[in-house]
């Protein structure tokens, strides 16, 4: 998000905030062992992700799931 902005008043902070909140909530889920729910919230996450390096580290995580 702050990469597509022109600049810090053009940041979508809306957007990095349902961003960090499915991460924050997909990471917790993983820690919990509940690997369905965090890969839906992995899934979302990328979903919302605004480039090329947010999606693969996002997706490079959920595919570490068991």
């Amino acid at each position: 998000m702050h990469t597509s902005a022109r600049d810090i008043r053009d940041t979508d902070w809306s957007q990095i905030l349902a961003l960090y909140d499915q991460l924050v909530r997909a990471d917790l889920l993983r820690r919990l062992g509940r690997s369905k729910e965090s890969r839906a919230a992995y899934d979302k996450a990328i979903e919302l992700a605004g480039n090329t390096a947010e999606i693969a580290h996002l997706t490079r995580r959920r595919e570490q799931l068991r």
